[in-house]
């Protein structure tokens, strides 16, 4: 018995060990290899014209523009492009567009580089992507592959063009393969040889306490292991993770900091904390974020933070005098506005939860008739004269016939924008005869699946959901380009314009939040020149700026809070300086 046991107990430190080896080897591959390199993307690419091509890396969930790198184009020339990618961070996307929008270009190849080898995209497999994967910012292109590479045609309808996430991916997952490969043959190699030389590796292993020193060895590598790892390394639940200790503090301090960094970046987190999700969704049907997403009937899921969830319940309501104030603040804005020949016209959309509230959870129901939103549109109703836009009503007469919001994210899709922007527009033609919005027959609608969006990005099981945009094509594209500018004002967030070629029509300008996205293309129709300004503050600057005619100010119900902040002073200033 005493043998049996001495032998399994060998077996076992064998297998522990060539186990916890193929652990260590897979994650020093990673380290060593690729994760502390510098990466770049290289774009070979040719044009007919010259051009100034622009090629954005996306790093986040939903960005665009954040690493904008430009270069000059000869006609006939072959150019190598390259463009960093931003330390220990993950590529999500790749933006292409041209200046003049109307331009032309062919890409032989994208290679991605810096660690030990590089990865290369041909023509062909580039042309996969696009077709089954990428979306063409508010259009169609034209691409072709021939000898020469990947024909691409960008008009100023369609000005961008976008590799999808997967493209970026793929190299990642072959990173991954790799790094298991070779893991795995280390872990081999060590099972061999601890099997074929026992007696002399392991022959220590009568001691008792021997199980003891592994266990604790391996517990002090796994301790130790992200304080030689990258120092920032993405997480799958879309936060930012704790930054590693600064040693130039008071060294009490750091043990605690430490502690923070070593639960952000313990090795395969990130597979965990997805096994984690995965279980508790699929077993036992719970939310794995509770406290950000809840998990509603038939595949529906809901934003739950907070500040959404109080703002739907009602748990808390508006007083009086913060009712009053609401009043005095958006009156400002439009007496600002209409003080410059303007008008102004306040929208607010509501939650997904008051559109769908048929597939909430049990716990996630109003607390009353009224929530601040209710209350609000109310008050500003009866006792203010701000053209108000309510899409509510809108909203739960259409909801029956055709989806207006993501099942598996917080903002409504393409469909639910476009007829918000009819009603916007509707009510805009009262005073400006003649902006008359397009029709839904005017556009060509196709669907596709998506594995992105803000509450997938929360739990990163985009293998179990999905959600299922809209393509809304023009049948008769107008003439508008796109502007992309990055001299923000205030606390605005990536200024975006677009121009008319009719610059007799008026002029719009936008103050919005993400639920503006996917107005931004339909407004431009009407307007010689419409910008669109993320941020809940009216920007006087931006205002002077650009001289608009019609001022649209949309804040989405989430924020029914922001409602209070004060003006600024410029535009309080000037409002008292003109009362009698």
């Amino acid at each position: 018995m005493n043998a049996l046991n001495k032998y399994v107990k060998s077996i076992a430190l064998i297998l522990l060990i060539s186990t916890f080896t193929v652990v260590l080897s897979k994650f020093i591959f990673e380290q060593l290899t690729y994760k502390h390199r510098d990466l770049s993307v290289n774009v070979e690419v040719q044009s007919n014209e010259d051009v100034k091509l622009g090629i954005c890396i996306n790093t986040m969930p939903g960005q665009f523009g954040s690493d904008l790198h430009q270069f000059k184009l000869k006609a006939g020339e072959t150019s190598i492009c390259s463009i960093p990618v931003p330390k220990e961070s993950s590529i999500k996307r790749l933006f292409l567009l041209t200046r003049p929008e109307f331009s032309s270009f062919v890409i032989k190849e994208i290679r991605v580089g810096g660690f030990y080898r590089e990865i290369v995209w041909t023509a062909e497999e580039l042309q996969e992507k696009l077709r089954s994967n990428t979306t063409i910012l508010e259009g169609g292109s034209d691409y072709s592959v021939d000898e020469n590479g990947l024909h691409i045609v960008l008009t100023r309808t369609a000005p961008v063009v976008s590799i999808h996430q997967s493209w970026a991916e793929s190299f990642y997952d072959a990173l991954g393969r790799d790094s298991l490969i070779f893991a795995c043959s280390i872990g081999v190699l060590m099972l061999l040889s601890l099997i074929l030389f026992r007696q002399k590796l392991l022959g220590w292993s009568d001691n008792p306490g021997t199980y003891s020193i592994v266990f604790s060895s391996v517990f002090l590598v796994f301790i130790f292991i992200p304080f030689f790892s990258a120092k920032e390394i993405e997480s799958s639940e879309n936060r930012i993770l704790a930054p590693f200790p600064d040693f130039n503090q008071l060294i009490w301090k750091i043990p605690a900091q430490y502690t923070k960094y070593y639960e952000d970046h313990f090795p395969f987190r990130n597979q965990l904390a997805n096994l984690n999700n995965l279980l508790r969704i699929k077993v036992f049907n719970t939310s794995p974020l509770p406290n950000h997403l809840s998990l509603g009937k038939e595949g529906w899921l809901y934003y739950n933070i907070e500040e959404v969830r109080h703002a739907y319940v009602g748990a808390t309501l508006f007083t009086d005098e913060e009712l009053r104030r609401i009043k005095r603040i958006l009156e400002e804005k439009a007496a600002y506005v209409e003080g410059r020949n303007a008008d102004f016209y306040f929208i607010m959309p509501p939650l997904k939860h008051s559109v769908y509230p048929e597939f909430l959870p049990s716990n996630l129901r109003k607390l009353g008739p009224l929530n601040k939103r209710d209350q609000v549109m109310a008050y500003l109703k009866e006792n203010s004269k701000v053209k108000l836009i309510d899409p509510l009503e809108m909203y739960l007469a259409k909801k029956d016939s055709v989806r207006l919001f993501y099942k598996t994210d917080s903002h409504w899709n393409q469909l639910g924008a476009f007829y918000t922007y009819q009603l916007i527009m509707k009510r805009i033609a009262r005073d400006h005869p003649g902006l008359e919005p397009l029709s839904i027959d005017d556009y060509t609608i196709s669907r596709s699946k998506s594995y992105t969006g803000d509450l997938l990005d929360l739990i990163d099981l985009h293998n179990l959901f999905y959600r299922e945009p809209y393509h809304l094509t023009p049948k008769n594209p107008s003439e508008q380009h796109l502007i992309i500018t990055y001299n923000n004002i205030g606390d605005e967030v990536d200024y975006v314009a677009y121009e008319n070629t009719v610059d007799t029509l008026p002029r719009l300008l936008m103050f919005r939040d993400s639920y503006a996205d996917y107005l931004k293309y339909h407004f431009s129709n009407h307007f010689s020149y419409s910008g669109f300004s993320w941020t809940h503050t009216l920007q006087p600057e931006r205002v002077k700026l650009v001289k608009p005619d019609i001022v649209v100010f949309e804040q989405m119900e989430r924020f029914v809070d922001d409602l209070l902040i004060e003006n600024p002073e410029e535009v309080r200033a000037e409002l008292r300086k003109n009362q009698p």
